[in-house]
């Protein structure tokens, strides 16, 4: 007999496994664990089958030894993962190391594990909208104890994952700071089928084999994507694949995530509280002459703040690649006539970085004629210079980012945060009372499909926290009637949903598509993703796919270029194992991006 083996080290992303003759007595199963010669050390390596025959010439090396008789996964664990390996173009080592606990031989042999009893229902899917914090809290504990099998509650960041330890049941964590020792404990645990699993993102790759539910907290934040690294995933299509009812939680969710459901598993929980929210219209500073970072608005309310020694949190987004071109008299923002997406700057002409068009830069604003457009886009360091001038030591300035993370904040005088997304888990720590958007208009008009849709959330997030703490929450924009406000203010999703779409179902953006973006940084990375479009248009139908440059278009000598896939998403998960063989070796998968264009 000859067993596949997949050696648990890095490999290539189209080497599966390796064949290895089975010794005489050896009784070999899938899922288990095995030592193998392996050039020329001794590796681990996992059996995903067993077969009569090799297509391999020649005498097979026999395995070494088993490290233990009771698989450590399933059947259907080591089948999934090389269906999830084939997906997102990496090798199946690279996802069987994600299910298993650290690779040490002495402590794998000696680990005590139950047979695997799987669930065999089928899952459903529910969407639930909540107001505030405690509702959800609510119903999770609810759902724990109805629960006969596992539950895997699955959060964005650590932040939320010590919230959960503090509602009091038992549970298992698993996130990314634990030691090798404290994810073998909790690795062992979940397999021989502790009830309630809590962690973050890499959590759903856990052996749960009485999975009875998946609850997905605050499913519309970034963080449940993998973006950095191979695979890169959104948790969202791991966790519907578990065979288990999936639950989002959310203030905002997912226009994608709603549009899956029917309408009778969708609902809302939670009293909603009296809107907070003043929207400062910037162009009217404008016109009275204020043309000040910050609004009369904002900056009374700041004053106000400081005054009572209350801290306040300035938000801006730093993430920005490029500004947009808007005027100042109206506030009015170029966008692409044919994608809606707004203008950037480069080698002097307007550019739409979707369909790659490009115009000379208006001298007149196109809405009133005015004449002082401007590509605009305020820094951290600006505010912070601001803020220095008007408080001076009556406070704190704090600039945090993701590069700048804080610690030992001392909180003898009020503090004035300055910060990106990576601030907004920590502010429940300083007492902010008052939180304000510097510029709304270039988050919701960054130039991606879903900016709008990002940009909602990331404000309900930061109302949520203001509201928590009886505090006022402002946004300066130069657009107060855009659909994003109303939505916010009225708490209604659907006219906001029917605007977005529009558009979205014009461009076969999400949720009438699955998209998949492969990207390229080589010397000759034009000329090869141009040739992959060619060769996915002639070997796969049904599937719309361009090529384009990423921001910055290059790094050192090379130049950085995408393709971009329109997949069906109802079919997106075989047609993108059809995909992944096409590819060469340094091409990088993204399903479902957060960012098109970077």
């Amino acid at each position: 007999m000859i067993a596949h083996i997949i050696p648990l080290k890095r490999m290539p992303m189209k080497m599966g496994y390796f064949d290895y003759a089975i010794p005489e007595g050896m009784k070999v199963e899938v899922g288990q664990l095995v030592e193998i010669p392996f050039r020329s050390s001794s590796i681990l390596g996992c059996v995903s089958g067993t077969t009569d025959t090799s297509i391999h010439k020649g005498k097979l090396k026999p395995i070494t030894r088993l490290l233990n008789q009771t698989p450590f996964l399933s059947g259907r664990a080591v089948k999934f993962a090389n269906e999830v390996a084939r997906v997102y173009g990496v090798a199946p080592s690279v996802i069987i190391t994600m299910m298993l606990p650290s690779l040490q031989k002495r402590s794998l042999t000696k680990v005590e594990l139950l047979p695997i009893k799987h669930n065999t229902k089928s899952g459903s899917k529910k969407v639930v909208r909540y107001t505030d914090v405690k509702s959800y809290h609510k119903m999770i504990k609810e759902e724990i104890k109805k629960a006969t099998g596992q539950i895997l509650i699955l959060v964005p960041q650590i932040t939320q994952l010590l919230e959960m330890r503090h509602l009091h049941f038992s549970a298992v964590s698993w996130e990314s700071t634990m030691s090798v020792k404290e994810k073998r404990e909790a690795w062992l645990k979940v397999r021989n089928g502790e009830q309630v699993v809590i962690g973050t993102r890499s959590a759903a790759f856990l052996p749960l084999y009485n999975l009875e539910k998946v609850i997905v907290i605050d499913e519309e934040w970034q963080d449940h994507k993998s973006w950095d690294q191979a695979p890169r995933y959104r948790v969202h299509d791991i966790a519907e694949r578990l065979g288990a009812d999936v639950t989002y939680f959310s203030r905002t969710p997912k226009f994608t995530t709603i549009n899956s459901v029917s309408k009778k598993n969708l609902s809302q929980i939670g009293k909603r509280k009296p809107t907070n929210i003043t929207i400062a219209n910037m162009t009217k500073e404008r016109g009275a002459g204020n043309y000040e970072i910050i609004s009369s608005t904002l900056d009374r309310h700041m004053h106000e703040s400081i005054e009572k020694e209350e801290s306040v949190f300035l938000f801006i987004n730093k993430k920005g690649f490029a500004q947009m071109l808007r005027c100042r008299d109206c506030g009015y923002i170029f966008s692409c006539v044919s994608c809606f997406l707004p203008y950037t700057l480069g080698d002097n002409k307007a550019l739409c970085r979707h369909c790659k068009s490009a115009v000379e830069v208006p001298t007149n604003c196109h809405k009133c004629s005015g004449i002082t457009l401007r590509y605009q886009g305020a820094g951290i360091q600006q505010i912070a210079h601001w803020a220095g001038k008007q408080f001076g030591d009556k406070v704190h300035v704090i600039e945090w980012t993701a590069d700048e993370k804080q610690k030992n904040i001392t909180l003898d005088k009020p503090l004035i945060i300055i910060g990106t997304t990576a601030a907004i888990p920590y502010i429940h720590d300083f007492g902010v009372t008052l939180f304000g958007v510097v510029d709304a208009d270039h988050i919701l008009n960054i130039p991606e499909y879903n900016a709008a849709e990002r940009g909602l959330a990331l404000f309900a997030t930061m109302n949520g926290i203001a509201q928590s703490n009886d505090g006022s929450f402002i946004i300066q924009t130069h657009a107060p009637d855009h659909a994003v406000f109303e939505a916010l203010i009225s708490g209604k999703l659907q006219p906001f949903l029917k605007s977005e779409n529009a558009v979205r179902k014009h461009l076969k953006y999400p949720p009438h598509s699955k998209l998949m973006k492969i990207s390229l940084e080589a010397p000759q990375a034009i000329a090869t993703m141009n040739k992959l479009v060619q060769t996915i248009s002639q070997n796969l139908k049904g599937i719309e796919v361009m090529s384009y440059p990423l921001l910055p278009e290059t790094r050192g000598k090379n130049k950085r270029y995408a393709v971009l896939c329109k997949l069906d998403p109802n079919a997106w998960w075989k047609q993108a194992q059809e995909i992944t063989p096409l590819l060469k070796q340094g091409m990088k998968v993204d399903i479902d991006p957060n960012s098109l264009l970077s």
